[in-house]
């Protein structure tokens, strides 16, 4: 289990409580935080920062302020707790987790390797400025995900709510800074393992990435996270929200229920015709006609490896 145990410093920094797994994070005072990157979830911040000399990203959350709720600190325990044991090359990686008395009240940290950015924004990037991927690059990038789905899913733990702002990749290498070089799942505190049946219960999911069988409250499971990987696919061929960001969720729902897929000009279909192709094949209306992880990584590999100038980068778990 995880034990939360208070620590003093002996340089006399204020007392900190960490959880008791490896790698432990460092002295409060070798913590420096930097600008405010992204919202997290459950009133959470995620913030550049700096442990020691290494760059990490840091999600914080402010235990006493009166908005923290209780399940909030449980969301945040449940994410590192899970995030410890996950180790791959497509899954963010966790460096530590603590509880610290600051000046400003006692703070919930759970430290990650900090990416260069994420996929959204790579995406509104290339949108504004009109440059579209090639049909190589998105297949990359469906193909990394896939790998950490597939990952996941081998614990039978689903994800939940996949989409590309909870998509995070490094651009490290690529000339524009638009292109990404490795994409990781994070923002796993929605993520669940799953039973031999899931119950009906509220979705999680972001509307526009959400599968039928969740927008209809039925039982769910592993596929529904495919559903989801579909409609990065067609963000990242259309560079824009899957269904539009300003549709209504009726609307949404209306088209997401009765099969109608994502909007494409018809230039788009004939630019990226293999990867449109596995995208439909992952958004069928129906769960258990969709591909497994397993089955999208085998289909990727098996259509994009002889073109890529490199070769596919393996697979660590």
């Amino acid at each position: 289990g995880i034990i939360i145990k208070k620590q003093t410093n002996p340089n006399g920094a204020l007392p900190r409580r960490s959880l008791n797994l490896l790698p432990v994070p460092p002295p409060a005072t070798s913590v420096r935080i930097g600008e405010k990157i992204a919202k997290g979830g459950s009133g959470a911040t995620i913030y550049k920062g700096t442990c020691g000399a290494r760059p990490v990203a840091i999600k914080l959350l402010l235990l006493d302020a009166p908005a923290t709720l209780p399940h909030h600190r449980e969301g945040l325990l449940k994410e590192a707790s899970l995030m410890c044991r996950l180790r791959h090359y497509n899954i963010v990686k966790f460096l530590g987790y603590e509880e610290v008395e600051t000046a400003d009240g006692l703070q919930a940290r759970l430290y990650m390797e900090l990416c260069d950015a994420s996929l959204q924004s790579l995406v509104q990037a290339r949108s504004a400025a009109r440059t579209p991927w090639t049909e190589l690059a998105v297949a990359t990038s469906i193909l990394d995900i896939a790998l950490g789905l597939r990952y996941l899913h081998s614990q039978n733990i689903m994800h939940r709510d996949l989409k590309s702002a909870n998509i995070f990749v490094d651009v490290g290498g690529s000339q524009d800074r638009l292109t990404a070089r490795r994409c990781v799942l994070g923002d796993l505190e929605l993520c669940r393992v799953l039973t031999a049946y899931e119950a009906p219960e509220t979705p999680t999911t972001t509307p526009n990435y959400m599968a039928p069988e969740m927008w209809t409250f039925g039982p769910y499971g592993l596929p529904a996270d495919i559903w989801s990987l579909g409609m990065i696919a067609y963000e990242l061929i259309a560079l824009q929200v899957p269904y539009g960001e300003d549709s209504f969720l009726p609307q949404i729902e209306d088209q997401v229920t009765s099969g109608v897929l994502p909007s494409l000009e018809p230039s788009m279909e004939h630019d990226f015709p293999q990867v449109l192709a596995l995208a439909q094949s992952c958004a069928q209306v129906e769960a258990t006609n969709r591909p497994t992880a397993e089955k999208v990584c085998e289909v990727l590999q098996t259509k994009f490896q002889e073109q890529a100038s490199d070769p596919w980068r393996p697979v660590s778990a």
